[in-house]
């Protein structure tokens, strides 16, 4: 079996084939800008993601229940969620407890940080 060879290609064919490959490609040039853009986006939405859940594994370990079942503390937050739909003005002293709560165990931190030093 013998293969068909394609006869050569003169110079000015060769030159016109590269310029039409070029040309596809300048064309492409913008769509490749923008899926460059959006891979962008996507990284910069996922890293958001991604600080935001370690963020709020963090809340769970300040509050003293990181023994819990995953479980127990979906299931807290949902009465809680549900109980603040009834008294949505319950939802203030909840922030203030936290917040609270949280600047205490920043200051322990940065006291035990101190006097370890």
């Amino acid at each position: 079996m013998s293969e068909k060879r394609r006869p050569p290609r003169t110079h000015e064919q060769h030159l016109r084939h590269v310029e039409q490959q070029i040309a596809a490609l300048e064309r492409l040039a913008p769509l490749e800008e923008k899926l460059s853009s959006l891979r962008g986006a996507r990284h910069a939405l996922r890293t958001r993601d991604t600080r935001r859940k370690i963020e709020l594994g963090g809340l769970v370990i300040a509050s003293g229940v990181e023994s819990w079942d995953a479980s127990e503390v979906v299931g807290a937050l949902l009465v809680m969620a549900d109980h603040l739909k009834a008294k949505p003005e319950t939802r203030m002293s909840l922030r203030e407890k936290g917040t609270r709560h949280l600047a205490e165990r920043e200051a322990k931190r940065r006291g035990a940080s101190v006097g370890s030093a």
